[in-house]
Parts: structure tokens; sequence; C-alpha cells
């Protein structure tokens, strides 16, 4: 997708030295590993849980490229959760345009389970603030 040889070997280095990938033999180097990897039950949780969350997209969404430039004005660094959930809604806005490129049945099946559990996770912070106002 668009990615050169350095940029996913780097990749593949800090998720195994993450532990987020592991080779056949346990505790062997990424090296001799060849191109034998597995996610691991850490790596897992990062792609079908840990995504889904408030949270994750919280603290990605500072460290994300933002290409479109009428997203990336609306995509600041903000304190507070309201600018916080606001910020989060818009940059699911911006995934969502990105995600009209994609073909792949299951990985628009996925985008799709990712966005409604997060957008319903804004929701719930957002009312929960609004109790407390």
């Amino acid at each position: 997708m668009g990615f050169i040889t350095p940029v996913i070997e780097a990749n593949l280095v800090e998720l195994y030295e993450k532990k987020c990938l592991e080779g056949r033999e346990h505790n062997a180097f990424l090296n001799s590993c060849g191109v034998e990897l597995r996610v691991t039950p850490l790596g897992r949780y990062h792609v079908t849980e840990l995504v889904k969350t408030f949270q994750y997209t919280d603290g990605v969404v500072i460290d994300t490229p933002i290409i479109d430039d009428n997203a990336r004005a609306e995509i600041e660094i903000v304190r507070e959760i309201k600018e916080r959930t606001e910020r989060a809604r818009a940059f699911i806005r911006y995934l969502n345009k990105s995600a009209q490129s994609l073909i792949d049945a299951n990985a628009i099946k996925l985008w799709n389970e990712i966005h409604d559990t997060v957008l319903e996770e804004i929701k719930q912070i957002e009312e929960g603030q609004a109790e407390k106002s």
C-alpha cells in the first residue's frame, strides 16, 4: 500500500521488540525468524480491541499525519475532554474519508466496526460529561 521496504522492516522490528510479533522459536532474534512471524496475544489485543477505544483514538491522533488541510485545521492539540471528544469525532471523519478507498471487504467491515465502537464510546463520554454539568 505504498510503503517502502525499509519502512516496513523498521515497523516489524519495533513490533517484534514490543512483543506484538514473534517467531517460531520463543525469544529468537528477529533476523533469525525469516519470514515466519505471527501476531502475539498482545499484538492481537492492539489490532482488535485497543483500536476501538476513545483512549487509543485520542492518543494516536497527535502522531497521525493528516494530509487533508481542512481536517488538519479541525484536529488540534487540546486538553479538555469536551475538546478531545470533538477532535476524536473530526479524526474519525477524516479516517472515514480515507477509508473510502478501501477495496477489501474484510478491511471495510473492520473499519466500520472500529468506527461504530469508537463513536459509541465518545457518545457515552459526552453524556457522562453532560450529567456532571
